[in-house]
């Protein structure tokens, strides 16, 4: 692709809806949102740092360590 696509739609569900066919292209492609009509105006004064610790079932240093280890281990020789 070459040149730049822009594909109006929404957002909902965590799922990007085109409003329009989406090009016959096929390839690596970029998503950028662009919230219009106010959309995303509540999040615009949120630090990333405001959503530390706000995890549905926050996770122990430990059982992230282990995690990471048990990972490691299936990697073996690689």
């Amino acid at each position: 692709m070459d040149a730049a696509l822009v594909i109006h739609g929404k957002i909902a569900e965590k799922q990007f809806i085109a409003d329009e066919p989406i090009p016959d292209v096929e390839g690596l492609a970029e998503l950028i949102v662009y919230p219009k009509n106010g959309l995303g105006k509540e999040a615009a004064g949120i630090s990333i740092f405001d959503l530390f610790g706000k995890a549905e079932h926050p996770r122990s240093a430990e059982d992230i360590d282990a995690q990471l280890r048990r990972q490691r281990e299936e990697w073996g020789e690689r």
